[in-house]
């Protein structure tokens, strides 16, 4: 089963095909770990790959509405920036910051796609995403570059 693991500081690498075996292998316990008490935190929203690898992280992020994110990029977003309040599994002690976050985005990602021959990754597709939801991704995304919350105060 996976842990998550103290910042690492690595980037994630984009997914490609040749991934899918290690989603796979890894999903099951990182939607487990969000349903876990870490800290002061009683779960998560989601978790990226790289939270639980000091290993070659990938670039996805599961949720705990089931998703599986991959490779999602930040195509547009309102020019304006609110305080939300936000917190991360990477440091289960810490108390929740205020972080300033676009509150619309758009972004493009794949995701999992299932049929009769089992699991593939999907071609591309867009979404938009505003309150909760876009911070939710923004912080996952930021976690890609080795960007975590708590860096900038």
């Amino acid at each position: 089963n996976p842990k998550i693991v103290p910042p690492h500081r690595k980037k994630s690498r984009p997914v490609s095909e040749s991934d899918l075996p290690r989603i796979l292998e890894d999903v099951e316990g990182m939607y487990y770990l969000l349903s876990q008490k870490h800290g002061l935190y009683k779960g998560g929203l989601a978790l990226a790959h790289c939270q639980i690898t000091n290993r070659d992280p990938l670039r996805f992020f599961v949720t705990n509405g089931g998703e599986v994110i991959i490779n999602p990029v930040i195509t547009n977003h309102t020019r304006h920036t609110s305080k939300k309040k936000e917190a991360c599994l990477s440091y289960p002690n810490k108390e929740t910051i205020q972080k300033d976050r676009y509150n619309k985005i758009e972004i493009e990602y794949q995701d999992l796609e299932h049929d009769e021959s089992g699991f593939k990754i999907s071609d591309i597709k867009e979404k938009s995403l505003s309150g909760v939801e876009a911070q939710v991704y923004q912080h996952e995304i930021d976690h890609f570059n080795a960007v975590y919350c708590f860096d900038e105060t």
